[in-house]
């Protein structure tokens, strides 16, 4: 992505911390994340202007490893966020919502991740239905781990 195309983004403020505080844009990382994969994470960010003070928070986007052999991180066309001000499974819904709303539930992968130290998501542009989850240090089927986080979290969080 070029600084040309961040500067086009709603609310570039989501791209400029990870979930540790840390700078999330690095020279390294704008240039090899697609502007694709911003957009979609922005476009999210405004859906949730209209459903209270929710916010998106990012892990990462583009990254040279740590994830499996064929991570869409690796292309620059994924992104692993949580949302801040409700809880997984309300998150879980927006999210769901979201890609519906936007015509990409359908050409996405999506995995749930309600082990990590902030329960939450994993999102592609890989140009079909992809899902899966994570949890006991295990890749599950998404349908599992969203029963497993349904235990985990409640039925409304």
């Amino acid at each position: 992505m070029t600084r040309a195309e961040f500067d086009t983004l709603k609310n570039p403020g989501v791209f400029t911390k990870d979930y540790r505080g840390q700078v999330l844009m690095t020279p390294q990382v704008m240039a090899s994340t697609k502007v694709s994969i911003a957009r979609l994470i922005d476009g999210l960010q405004e859906f949730l202007k209209h459903h209270g003070e929710l916010k998106v928070v990012i892990h990462c986007l583009w990254e040279k490893s740590g994830h499996t052999a064929n991570s869409k991180h690796y292309t620059g066309i994924a992104c692993d966020f949580h949302l801040t001000g409700c809880g997984f499974l309300s998150a879980y819904e927006l999210v769901r919502q979201f890609l519906e709303e936007v015509n990409l539930a359908d050409s996405t992968g999506w995995g749930l991740y309600p082990d990590w130290n902030y329960p939450g998501f994993h999102l592609d542009l890989r140009g079909k239905k992809g899902r899966w989850g994570y949890y006991g240090g295990e890749m599950r089927g998404f349908d599992e781990t969203l029963k497993y986080a349904r235990d985990k979290f409640g039925k409304v969080s």
